[in-house]
């Protein structure tokens, strides 16, 4: 086996398009729009409202903050850029209980 032979064999995928489509593209979306859909659940989980400005801004600042962290793991890096992420007139003031 030479160096080659395994990029060889790897980029065979991509000499069929309907291979490459079904083994490569398709995967790869599903991966993202389940990615998007968390990020969409733990926003309204938090209250925080669900529309695509803040779906995507989030998800491109966990995308930022993981290339470019300081810390090991992105750890405080992530959730400082998260909490700054969502626009402030989307986010719902906290709800106080009116009981004593």
């Amino acid at each position: 086996m030479s160096a080659g032979e395994p990029s060889g064999r790897g980029g065979a995928t991509l000499r069929t398009p309907r291979r490459a489509f079904t083994r490569l593209v398709l995967p790869e979306l599903g991966s993202y729009i389940a990615r998007l859909a968390i990020v969409a659940v733990f926003l309204g989980a938090y209250g925080i409202p669900v529309i695509f400005h803040n779906v995507a801004t989030v998800t491109a600042s966990n995308s930022i903050s993981n290339s470019v962290s300081a810390t090991p793991g992105g750890v405080g890096v992530t959730q400082a850029m998260n909490s700054a992420a969502p626009r402030p007139s989307s986010a719902s003031p906290p709800k106080r209980s009116t009981r004593a």
